[in-house]
This record gives structure tokens, sequence and C-alpha cells, in this order.
């Protein structure tokens, strides 16, 4: 009696939990069982849930890679993997955070096998979408604010090319033969301030572009170079010495690279922002460096601002926390970039230093190419 009290009670809580849950066959990843929350989520009534492989729930390259993931954790471990993509009856994908143990059971007629994945899926693209809209007002703000620094950085290669245009016309007015050693040295020069002037409006356009989150293998250097082209001037122009000590080769890292430049900058904006509160005579330094520790590839960002203090620096990651003065932040720039690192299956930390300011630490498990996955 007992033990069918016992058997009501957690069919009730399987039942009308409301995320879907699987009972999936370790072996062929048939779905043993699945409640009603699946059946509503996936748009397949229950019987014919029954009869089909968990893994067609999902398109053939996110199913190999479950698959493969499933079977490469200890199955004494739980297994989390956030923002993966399914796909419902009608066609439409949507991400889902999948959790994952491993249960035994006794008596389950016609089963090829007494042990079993219990599966539950949580829908999380109406959050996502929400985080999306963040991101881009994040990044929009952004633009607004280096403004200044990005109409120097491209006046530079537009007064080059005024130059020229300027030479070519003075000697066409005076007369004068334009010598194919000087022609060719004055278009030359023309041609590679053009490429820059477009190389930093690309850049802003694809740093701008409001993205779906597409993870694919990522160098971490790239990013942190590419975000002083948006920045650099900035620095320069308030005399921050900026140093960057990146490791070569790295292991690459799952993330979408667009991303990962937000994280930087978040951290770099932030850490400019410290080395200013401190006066225009304090020494100013930004120091970037990459390195790769046993399975992971970690970014420390150091600055020589005025540090915080242990109370701020449990709050740092904070929505809506911030030491800086009314209209003068948001207080989510670093409540987003934790967001994202997490995304991408990393850590970032802080350290608390009174001698050179503050170093963020950030870490992301490298990619195997060999599986598809992080390690």
């Amino acid at each position: 009696m007992k033990l069918t009290a016992s058997e009501d009670k957690y069919r009730l809580l399987f039942d009308y939990d409301p995320n879907p849950i699987f009972m999936v066959d370790v072996e062929s990843a048939k779905i043993l069982d699945a409640n009603k929350s699946a059946s509503v989520t996936y748009q397949y009534d229950h019987e014919k849930l029954l009869e089909m492989s968990f893994l067609e729930l999902f398109d053939a390259d996110s199913a190999d890679r479950l698959w493969e993931h499933l079977h490469g954790f200890s199955r004494k471990d739980s297994l989390f993997i956030p923002k993966l993509w399914a796909r419902r009856k009608d066609g439409e994908n949507f991400y889902i955070n999948f959790h994952s143990r491993t249960g035994t059971f006794q008596e389950l007629e016609n089963e090829a096998s007494d042990l079993f994945y219990v599966i539950r899926t949580v829908d999380i693209t109406e959050r996502l979408e929400q985080e999306v809209h963040l991101i881009q007002a994040g990044k929009m703000a952004t633009l607004g604010e280096m403004s200044t620094g990005i109409a120097h950085e491209l006046n530079q290669p537009l007064n080059v090319i005024r130059v020229g245009a300027d030479f070519f016309a003075k000697m066409i007015k005076r007369g004068q033969k334009i010598s194919d050693e000087q022609l060719l040295k004055v278009s030359r020069n023309i041609g590679e301030q053009v490429d820059r002037a477009t190389s930093i409006i690309n850049h802003l356009r694809e740093f701008g572009r409001k993205s779906d989150l597409e993870v694919y293998p990522v160098d971490l250097n790239d990013p942190i170079r590419d975000i002083f082209t948006i920045i650099g001037q900035q620095l320069r122009l308030r005399n921050i010495e900026l140093s960057l000590r990146l490791d070569e080769p790295l292991g690459k890292i799952l993330a979408d690279k667009n991303r990962l430049e937000q994280i930087f900058l978040n951290l770099v904006t932030n850490a400019r922002d410290a080395m200013e509160a401190k006066g225009p005579e304090a020494i100013k330094k930004l120091t970037i460096t990459t390195y790769q520790e046993r399975n992971k590839v970690v970014a420390l960002v150091a600055d020589t601002g005025a540090g915080m203090s242990k109370e701020t620096c449990e709050k740092i990651f904070e929505p809506f926390f911030t030491t800086k003065e009314v209209g003068k932040g948001t207080g989510l720039g670093l409540s987003i970039t934790y967001g994202l690192v997490k995304d991408f299956g990393g850590d970032i930390e802080v350290k608390l230093s009174s001698d050179i300011g503050t170093i963020f630490k950030v870490s992301f498990p490298i990619h195997s190419e060999k599986r598809g996955l992080s390690a």
C-alpha cells in the first residue's frame, strides 16, 4: 500500500511538472516515458513520443553532439547543457537548458536496459530574447559613448586621403609632371587609408548588429585584439597605456565572437573608468594577458585604478549595481558580462589588489575538435 502511494505521489509530480521530463534508454535513446509538459512543448501526443528516439527532438548536428556528450559524462553524475537547440513537431527551433542524470529501475517491460536517463528540458527562448534586447541596448550605449574616439579614429585616414588629393590637385594646377614613383607612393598610401577606414566602419557595423546566439570555435585573442579598433583611440586620448600579452597559439573555445567582444569591451570600459577616477596625474595602465591552463583558456584584465572594497566585490555582478555617479552608469555592464561568460560555460571572478587596482579573471573550457564539444 505504501509503495502504491509513493508511486502515485511521484507520478503526480512527474506529470504536473511545468517543464518537459523524459525517461530515455541509455543504449538506444528511445523515449521510455514522458510527462504532459513534454507533449505540449514538443507538440507530439504521448503515444507518439513513446515510439520516438529522444534525438528526434533535435536537428542532426545537435543530436549527434548531445548523444556524444551524454556518453562522455560519468553516469554517476548529473549533466547540464545550457542553450541547446531543440525542435518542435511543426519544425520550429527553440532554445532549451538541458538537465540529465542517470536512474535505474527493476521493472519496466519490453525495454533493452534497466538504466535510463532522467532528462528535464526548460524552454528559455523568451528569456533569451529579452537578453538579446538588453545586450543590444548595451552595445548602442557603448557605441554612443565612444563616438568621439571613433570620429578621431576615422579622421586620421581621411586626413591622409585629403593630403594626397591636395597634392595631386596642386601638381596638376602647376602643370608639373607627377613621377611614376610619386604617383605609386601617394596612391598606395590613399588605398591603405581607405582600407583602414573601411575596416573600422565594417567592424562597427558587425559589433552593432543584432545577432542570434551562434557558437563556433573561436580564438580568444581575436575578439580581444578587435575591440581596440573601437576603443583604442579613446584610451590613447586619455593617456592610458595598453599592454597586450597574448599567448599564441591558444586552444579554441566554443563561443560567439561578437559577444566575446562585448564581454571584453565591458571589462575594458570598466577599467578605463576606474583609472580615470584616480585623476589626471595617476599612472594609467591596462594589461590584458591570455594563456592556456590545463583544459581552459584564461584572460586577465588588469588595471591600475583605485580597486574596490570587499563589499563592492561581492555585489559587482549584480544587475543595476554601480559605484559611479548618477547618470554615468546603468549598473548593467558587468551583469551582462557575467551572463555572457556563463552562456559559454565560462567563469569570471574579480581579484582585489590594493597595489595594482583590479584584476578580472575570465576562463572558458577548451573546445575539443574531435568530439565537437567543450572539454
